[in-house]
Parts: structure tokens; sequence; C-alpha cells
């Protein structure tokens, strides 16, 4: 068979476990009118990823390669090999793309296009340019994404809509001016670090608008790094002015009220938070599960019906007084709402979320959780935090980080939280974060402290 000639620019796609997709998306790649070769990084897929590959590069010669690794060892070491394989077989233009059709293969052109004519250095595809721009996404959703983006900028000064996003084209001379050995992040930051280091380098960088749906945004791995860049960088702007007392966050929130505290920094934190959400996703997809909100039942009444049912159904969150989360595999969910109505529930509710959070779902994370703490310096915090946990204010790094690694399937212990922090002398709760959840739970715990947010 003959080889086919190079195209100009490489289309870098990281697999692991991509068996559905992997023919499927270099196909669509490869039917473009305008030439695209393609490079995979797969980490070892246990399931036939690279074999599939493998035949696609015998079909096309030269325009289809692979790098095969020992296994998972973050995206964004993915992307710099790839980054590095791509420059040295002389590409000018290299574009980053997920396997599973987030991102539209159709829409390549285009990333390319804006680079060619001069627009920028950099073409990020973004699923926001002008206000919203996105399809099937309830706003509740998009701000976390929005948001995440925005106060990226603020932070840092970088001029782009979609910091977080992963469907980007690099002119070659950019990558080339980059030390990549310094890229440290190996996750989710890792986009938002290549993106700033452009920028600091003086490249231009330019958005394109794409469309994303629903379902991107729900996962896991997407909205907790978001919720904590939106309610950290709010903390980061108050400056002097953020002295609180004493500190506490709701699930994830812990996290964000640790970096605000000083108990660890921002990068440490974000680092940890895309950790944890990516193996939580992992756990979701190993064993499908989801939450429910019980509204005007007793905490003991609730715990019972847990213990009745049969299979993994636990309470996760003690919100305030008459609302509490339960959590657990999805028919065990349906048995225990059915039996809180039938105890008197005013409302049984399932909830639009990625898995069985703070239950023994969860339980497959831990390892990986536990593995980056523990490699994650902290240091005392400048006032205690309230930890889920146990609802007790720590300032020990090492209880602390115990506390993180058990909170992933233990119970958020909210309530019990607020009323030890006013028994400790507390009169007055300011969130920071999307929405006003927390000051409504609060409200709810004690009507007598002042309650107040950012946004």
């Amino acid at each position: 068979m003959t080889t086919q000639a190079k195209a100009d620019t490489l289309v870098i796609i990281p697999m692991y476990n991509e068996k559905e997709n992997a023919a499927a998306i270099i196909d669509a790649v490869l039917a473009l009118d305008t030439p695209f070769d393609i490079l995979v990084i797969d980490d070892n897929s246990p399931d036939g990823t690279a074999a599939i590959v493998r035949e696609k590069m015998a079909q096309h010669p030269g325009r289809v390669d692979i790098i095969e690794r020992a296994g998972k060892l973050g995206l964004g070491t993915a992307y710099i090999e790839g980054f590095r394989w791509g420059l040295a077989h002389g590409y000018e233009y290299i574009c980053e793309m997920d396997a599973d059709f987030s991102h539209n293969p159709k829409d390549l052109p285009r990333l390319r296009q804006a680079l060619v004519s001069g627009q920028g250095d950099v073409a990020v595809g973004s699923r926001y340019l002008t206000g919203v721009n996105v399809v099937n996404w309830p706003m509740g959703r998009v701000l976390m994404s929005y948001y995440a983006s925005k106060y990226v900028r603020i932070v840092t000064g970088l001029h782009v809509r979609d910091t977080t996003a992963g469907f980007v084209c690099y002119r070659a001379d950019v990558l080339r001016a980059m030390n990549l050995d310094a890229i440290h992040f190996k996750g989710y930051a890792f986009q938002i670090e290549m993106k700033y280091t452009a920028h600091v380098l003086g490249f231009r960088i330019t958005d394109l608008m794409f469309s994303g749906t629903d379902e991107d945004l729900r996962q896991t791995a997407v909205t907790q790094p978001a919720i904590f860049i939106h309610s950290v960088s709010l903390a980061l702007a108050l400056g002097e002015d953020f002295r609180p007392d004493m500190v506490a966050g709701h699930s994830l929130g812990e996290f964000s009220a640790l970096v605000a505290a000083g108990a660890m920094r921002f990068e440490d934190g974000l680092r940890l938070v895309a950790a944890r959400a990516h193996a939580m996703q992992e756990a979701c997809e190993l064993n499908p599960s989801t939450m429910a909100a019980i509204l005007a039942l007793p905490d003991e009444t609730v715990e019972n019906i847990c213990k009745e049912v049969e299979g993994i159904v636990v309470c996760a969150n003690y919100n305030c007084p008459g609302q509490i989360v339960i959590s657990g595999e999805n028919e065990a969910i349906d048995a225990a709402c059915a039996k809180a109505l039938e105890a008197g529930a005013k409302r049984a509710l399932k909830l639009k979320v990625g898995g069985g959070f703070h239950s023994p779902c969860m339980e497959p994370a831990r390892a990986k959780l536990a593995a980056a703490i523990d490699a994650t310096t902290f240091s005392v915090p400048r006032c205690p935090v309230y930890q889920n946990v146990d609802a007790k204010p720590h300032t020990d790094p090492t209880e602390i980080k115990a506390n993180l690694v058990a909170q992933l399937t233990a119970p958020v212990r909210w309530t019990q939280s607020v009323r030890n922090m006013i028994a400790d002398g507390a009169t007055e709760f300011v969130e920071l974060g999307p929405g006003k959840v927390l000051q409504g739970l609060v409200s709810k715990i004690d009507r007598s402290v002042t309650v107040s947010g950012m946004q």
C-alpha cells in the first residue's frame, strides 16, 4: 500500500478504553475535506483500543500513528508527549481533541483556518463567546463552567472566554517557544496552564464558538473544578478584606475553604479537586448511582429507611432540619424514596447529579484520592476549618488530610457544622460561590444569625 502524503496539521487524540469510539473518531477526522493526520496516545487501554488504532494505521499509512504508554499517566503528559512528537515530525499546526465526540471533528477545519488566516497563534474552541451560547444547558449548569473561566481570567489576566476548553489548535512556533518540561499540571488544570503560558509568552489567542450539551457539563470531572475555581477566586478577590474567624465548605466546598484559609495553595487545591473529580467520575461509571433529596422527615426516620432498603443507600448530606440527601445505587434510591413518601415525606426528589457521592459507591475512588492528598503539602490554616466528616474545627494538617479522604464516602454533616460554629461564636455567615443555597440552609438551621453572599 502506498504511503499517503503527510498533512500540515496533526490532531492529537488521547485514548483510554475508547473501543467504542476509536475507529469512528479516526474515520470522521480522515473524512474531512481538509487533510489532518492523527496521533493517538493510548494509556494501555485494557479494552483493546490500541489494536483498533493499529488497524487504522495499516489502512491509512502515514496518516494515523500511535504512542502506546505503560498506563494512565495523565491527560497533560499525553498531550505534552504528543506535542513533542508533532514538532519532531515537522507539523505546522497541532490540534488537540477528545475521542468521545464531545468535540465535533467537523469543527477542526475552522480551528486550523483561524491560524492559517492569521487570526491568532492559538485557536480555542469555546463553548461560550458572547455571553452564553450553548445547546440544551440549564442556566445553573452553564454558570458553573462560565464562571470558572470568568474568574480564571480575573486571577490570571488571561483574555480567553473558555480557559478550560480542551478543543485547541496551536501553531508549531507556540509550542516550540514553550518550556514543555515546565508544564506541571496533568489533569483538568493543564488546559488553563497551557493557555496562560502562551499568553505570557505574548502569543495571540483567538476564541471560536462551538456548541456543547448539558451532559458535557454534568460530568463530575468538569463541574467540580469549575465550582472550586469560582469560589476560591471570590475569596482571592477580597484580598486583605478576607479575614474570617472560621471557615467551612459543603462537600467540594471544603477544598475551597481550605485554600481560602491558607491550608494549601490554589494550584494544589485545583490539582486535588481535579484528581478527586476524575476518580469520582470513574467510580460513577463503574457503579451507576445517584442521589435524592428527602424533605420534611426527621433525620432518624430517613436513617432507618436507608437501613431497611436492600442495596447501597445512605444519608449523604445533612443539609438542614427536614432536608436530607440520600445517596446510593439507583434501585436502592428508588426504593428509599418510595418508603420516604409512605412515611410522610413532603417530597422525595431524585437529583440530576453524576453519581452517588458521599456513599460507599465512591469507595473505588478512595485510593487515588488518598495518594493525591498524601503527596500534597498542607499548612496550618489561618483559622479553624470545620470539616464535613465530624463537624468539628481542625487546624492540624494531618487531621485535615485524613478527613478529606474520609469525606469521599462519609456524610456531609452541614447542619451539625453550622450549629457548632454558632456555639463557638459565629454570628455572621458569608457564602462565596455560585448561587445562594448555603445561605438558605444556614437560615433554616438558625434564623438568629446573619447571612449574605458573593457570586
